[in-house]
C-alpha cells in the first residue's frame, strides 16, 4: 500500500501548549488513554469518537446531506486538527472533493493511527495528504483552499482568534469553514468554565467553554464576515424535553438557555481585518 504523503511545516515552540499536546500524540501516551475504553470497535480510536464526540460524525453528516451546505465543499478540502481522520476519511469520498489535507500536530499519530482509520472508513486514499505543523502557522498558501472543517476543537483551543484567522487565510475568498462546537448558554457559563478548568488540570487537555455569542465574534474577527448556525434535529431524550427544546429553538432561545450542538457555516467573503 503507497504511504499517504506528507507535509512537513512549523511545530510549535516548546514553551507552548501546543507543544504538549503533540507531545501526547508523537510519544504514544494518548493511545494509552484510550486502549482500555469500552465500545463496539475493535479500533480504539473509534470507540474514543463513540465515546468522546459522539455527535461530531452526525453533525458532519448533517452538512454533507444538506445541497446549501454541501454545495461549499468541493476543490481543496483542509481538516484541521484532523486527530483520528475519521473525517478526513468521509470527506475523500465526496465526489466533488479532489484533496484532501489532514493537518495536525503529530506525524507519528497521522501516519499510524490516521492511516489505520482511513482504511478502516474506506477512505479514498489517492485523494489524502497529511500534514504536520501548528495550527498557527500552516504550511500553505495564502486562499489555497475551498472549504475547511474544524470539528469539535475549538474548545480544545487556547488561540482561537489566531487560529481562526489562519485558517480564513487558506482558504479562498467566496469559500467556507464548517466548524462543529456546542455552545454553553450565557446563563451557566461561569460554572461551565469553572468545570473547565478543572478538567483541564485533572486531565491535562485544554477544556474551554464558550457561548454562541463569543465563537460568532471569533469567527468574524478572524474574517468570516457571513456566519450561519446549523443545529440538528433533536432526537433525544423524553418527548416532552425534545418538545421544549424545538419550541425554544423556534424562539431563537436554545442557546440561551440550553448546550446546542452547532454546525457553523462561516462564510469569507469580504477583507479581513
Amino acid at each position: 500500500m503507497t504511504p499517504i504523503p506528507v507535509i512537513v511545516g512549523q511545530q510549535p515552540e516548546p514553551h507552548l501548549p501546543e507543544y504538549q499536546e503533540m507531545l501526547k500524540y508523537e510519544s504514544g501516551r494518548a493511545n494509552e488513554l484510550v486502549a482500555g475504553l469500552p465500545g463496539r470497535h475493535q479500533e480504539p480510536w473509534l470507540n474514543a469518537l463513540d465515546l468522546w464526540e459522539p455527535t461530531a460524525p452526525l453533525a458532519l453528516e448533517k452538512a454533507l446531506q444538506n445541497p446549501a451546505m454541501a454545495s461549499a465543499v468541493r476543490g481543496r478540502v483542509l481538516d484541521v486538527a484532523a486527530g483520528s481522520c475519521w473525517a478526513t476519511a468521509r470527506l475523500s469520498l465526496v465526489e466533488s472533493v479532489q484533496e484532501v489535507v489532514a493537518l495536525d500536530l503529530s506525524e507519528r499519530f497521522l501516519t499510524s493511527v490516521g492511516d489505520r482509520i482511513i482504511n478502516e472508513l474506506s477512505g479514498d486514499r489517492s485523494k489524502i495528504r497529511f500534514a504536520v505543523s501548528s495550527f498557527n502557522t500552516m504550511p500553505f498558501e495564502d486562499e489555497y483552499f475551498d472549504c475547511a472543517f474544524f470539528i469539535a476543537t475549538l474548545h480544545h483551543c487556547e488561540t482561537p482568534i489566531r487560529t481562526l484567522k489562519e485558517i480564513c487565510r487558506t482558504v479562498k475568498m467566496g469559500g467556507t469553514l464548517f466548524l462543529v462546537e456546542i455552545s454553553v448558554p450565557p446563563i451557566t457559563i461561569r460554572d461551565a468554565r469553572e468545570r473547565a478548568l478543572q478538567l483541564s488540570r485533572e486531565s491535562g487537555f485544554t477544556e474551554i467553554a464558550h457561548t454562541r455569542s463569543e465563537m460568532q465574534y471569533w469567527l468574524r474577527h478572524a474574517g468570516f464576515d457571513l456566519v450561519t448556525f446549523h443545529t440538528l434535529e433533536t432526537t433525544v431524550g423524553s418527548p416532552l424535553k425534545r418538545w421544549v427544546r424545538n419550541g425554544l429553538r423556534r424562539l431563537d432561545l436554545e442557546h440561551v438557555l440550553l448546550h446546542t450542538l452547532y454546525v457553523m457555516e462561516a462564510n469569507k467573503r469580504g477583507t479581513q481585518i
